[in-house]
């Protein structure tokens, strides 16, 4: 099986992010709130990351989610 690689998040940010999942279902802009709420700046660069920088991580992570099966998107 080839991998994946989610995003340049951390285990615990994209577990933090995605865990309202277990709730219900999620619209893209939650979690990319979500993930600018738990992580404002990048940790390289200490610059605020920027919605579309953001929104672009939890793409990759969502896809490389679903592509093991973890999520399904719609």
């Amino acid at each position: 099986m080839p991998t994946v690689p989610l995003s340049n998040l951390d285990s615990s940010v994209v577990a933090a992010v995605i865990l309202p999942l277990l709730e219900a279902p999620r619209v893209l802009e939650e979690l990319v709130a979500r993930s600018q709420q738990l992580r404002p700046y990048d940790l390289q660069t200490l610059e605020p990351i920027t919605h579309q920088a953001a929104k672009e991580t939890m793409i990759s992570t969502l896809t490389g989610l679903e592509y093991l099966g973890y999520v399904m998107l719609s």
